[in-house]
């Protein structure tokens, strides 16, 4: 009987931290906008929504 191992996990680059939160299927995160770090340097965090397939920003335009 072969023991199964759980799925390693990918190395991420210095300074990054991983974020406990699930995936989001319709928004999406800006790489630089992750790392809390960073974040101090940006104007104003957000995620950024996908205009194209969200109907609700279609309707405003």
């Amino acid at each position: 009987m072969r023991l199964k191992l759980p799925a390693s996990h990918m190395a991420l680059p210095a300074g990054f931290k991983r974020t406990g939160l699930p995936a989001q299927v319709d928004q999406i995160v800006h790489k630089a906008r992750r790392n809390a770090e960073m974040a101090r340097r940006l104007a104003v965090t957000m995620s950024l929504i996908h205009i194209r397939n969200n109907t609700p920003t279609q309707l405003k335009r």
